[in-house]
């Protein structure tokens, strides 16, 4: 029976490779076991990471002028291993609340909070609503001043006859062509027409004059070319 034989060199190849193959595995055994190491501590537990995350919030929440001695946690809960959310009852002035979501994760750390904005957004218009009724009363006043001035003007013009030069018992007779003298109640032709005076009727007239019409001392206008008067002995003003 015969043996084979192996040479001094193919000995020592083979000898060497068994210890390359065997390094090989000692080392993808450690590194399996490092990764997975790594994987357990950085996954935290969920109780862990919630307790981390309502520290966190409680932290950014004081950060951001809320008063976290009166805060009031509504929940909170583990979304996977990295990522949790807490939801607060805050207060800034601890009358009023509002109700605020942190989000947290372990790896970046507190989110921006959601429903800030719609806080601040609800005081504005609680704000604008008691800007309005504290300007109310104001607009009614002003509008109520404008309104009796603008009465006091129109009766003025229109019913107090005004007393210009002393021309009080001034008198004119009626000369309008077509028979009779329309006395308007505004210096102008489509006003109203008080009352007509027969043609050679006497009226009494102010002293006023606006333009072509001259006021009447017992309320009116006439036009200046529809009554007969001595202009140089009573110039109208």
């Amino acid at each position: 029976m015969r043996f084979p034989f192996l040479s001094l060199t193919e000995c020592c190849t083979m000898t060497k490779s068994h210890q390359s193959l065997t390094q090989f595995a000692i080392a993808s055994a450690a590194a399996l076991g490092l990764l997975g190491f790594s994987d357990g501590a950085m996954a935290m537990a969920p109780e862990a990471l919630v307790r981390s995350a309502q520290a966190a919030c409680l932290e950014k929440a004081a950060t951001d002028g809320w008063r976290t001695d009166q805060a009031k946690l509504i929940s909170a809960r583990a979304l996977n291993a990295d990522r949790a959310e807490v939801v607060f009852d805050l207060t800034k002035d601890g009358a009023g609340t509002s109700r605020l979501t942190c989000p947290y994760s372990a790896s970046q750390g507190v989110g921006v909070f959601s429903g800030q904005a719609a806080m601040a957004q609800e005081s504005q218009s609680v704000d604008r609503n008691r800007a309005w009724w504290i300007l109310l009363p104001v607009g009614l006043g002003l509008l109520a001043w404008a309104a009796l001035r603008g009465r006091d003007d129109n009766t003025r013009n229109t019913t107090a006859p005004s007393r210009s030069m002393g021309h009080d018992n001034l008198l004119a007779q009626a000369d309008a062509r077509d028979g009779s003298l329309e006395v308007h109640e505004q210096p102008n032709i489509t006003s109203l027409v008080l009352k007509k005076v027969v043609n050679g009727d006497s009226i009494g007239l102010t002293g006023a004059r606006r333009n072509d019409w001259l006021e009447v001392a017992k309320g009116g206008w006439v036009r200046d070319a529809d009554v007969r008067y001595n202009r140089n002995a009573a110039p109208l003003t």
